[in-house]
């Protein structure tokens, strides 16, 4: 269950329900899941400051019990996160700063359950 959670200082007015859809559906195929199990949060309006200045920023986490974020592979997800988010809100690349984690099936919870309960 992939969790994408996105801090912006970009106002509110400019996210809206299209870039919510985008980031889902390409945090979908870049993890390859159904969009289904995809949680996508986007908190914008954020009083934040990166660089020393208040230029349009973002800082993403992306959480996912699914085994796929193994640090091999990160630095192909973070590019194609970051695309991702470029090409969803707008905050140039150089603006970006990203998490990823790997949660532990055990760890993560659906419907009162672990993931590792409901995997297996």
């Amino acid at each position: 269950m992939p969790l994408i959670v996105i801090h912006t200082n970009l106002p509110q007015a400019d996210i809206g329900s299209e870039q919510l859809r985008n980031v889902s559906t390409g945090s979908a195929e870049i993890l390859g899941v159904e969009p289904k199990i995809v949680q996508v949060v986007i908190n914008a309006g954020s009083p934040m400051m990166f660089g020393g200045t208040e230029e349009p920023t973002a800082m993403a986490f992306v959480h996912s019990a699914g085994g796929k974020l193994k640090q091999e592979a990160n630095d192909e997800f973070s590019a194609k996160f970051t695309d991702l988010i470029v090409k969803s809100i707008g905050v140039p690349k150089e603006r970006i700063y990203m998490l990823l984690d790997d949660v532990p099936q055990s760890s993560a919870c659906y419907m009162g359950l672990t993931i590792a309960s409901l995997t297996h």
